[in-house]
């Protein structure tokens, strides 16, 4: 049951009470209905502009059947009686408080978890590992050259040295033979070091293997 807005409210002005009636004839109409929460949004405007306290338990009789709303029902009905500790349903009011008292608190959902970042997707790398062992051929094969190229560069100056001393042909033989020697084993060192320098090259650049690199570990694919 509603009470509802009397001609007793006096200390509203003329324009503020003629607004008041209309909102709650707007209240009244979605309470009817059951439209709980427009009507409460209509008592509570007419009571800012009243301040009739039988608006407060129109309020409360609103929020208590709407359902589920019992905490703001209780305090709408312990408004109403602090507004008008005289009033005439104040036994029914203080019924409907004990009753609303023993309303179970509200569950309070806790907040849902963070979400958990995406992990990176597993990406593979694939690089091709030369073999070390190819350079140490290369490296020595350019060793073998430079040092034929040394060696002959030594037989051949013996050589100018006994054109230029016009020994010929009465020059001592074992110093030519030496140095002719020199020269044949300087040339074989530098065909050997050229065909080991570019056997070496064509090991690295074509017996390396490829490595695939992941997350999960390295493995090789030949």
């Amino acid at each position: 049951m509603l009470w509802a807005l009397a001609i007793t409210v006096v200390t509203a002005a003329p324009s503020n009470e003629a607004r008041a009636g209309a909102l709650y004839e707007e209240g009244l109409k979605h309470y009817n209905v059951a439209e709980y929460e427009q009507a409460i949004d209509r008592f509570k405007q007419a009571y800012l502009l009243t301040r009739a306290p039988e608006l407060l338990f129109n309020v409360a009789q609103a929020y208590r059947l709407w359902g589920g709303h019992c905490e703001l029902a209780l305090q709408s009905y312990k408004s109403y009686l602090r507004e008008d500790p005289k009033s005439p349903k104040r036994a029914k009011v203080e019924g409907y408080v004990a009753e609303l008292e023993k309303c179970p608190a509200p569950v309070v959902e806790p907040p849902p978890p963070a979400a958990e970042p995406t992990p990176a997707p597993v990406t593979e790398t694939r690089v091709t590992e030369r073999p070390f062992s190819a350079l140490l051929v290369t490296a020595g094969g350019v060793a073998l050259v430079a040092s034929g190229a040394t060696l002959m560069g030594f037989a051949r100056k013996e050589h100018d040295g006994f054109v230029t001393s016009q020994c010929a042909p009465n020059c001592d033989a074992a110093a030519v033979n030496a140095a002719k020697t020199r020269q044949t084993v300087g040339l074989v060192l530098i065909i050997a070091g050229a065909v080991a320098s570019v056997a070496g090259f064509g090991w690295w650049l074509f017996g390396g293997h490829e490595v695939v690199v992941s997350p999960a570990g390295v493995g090789g694919t030949f």
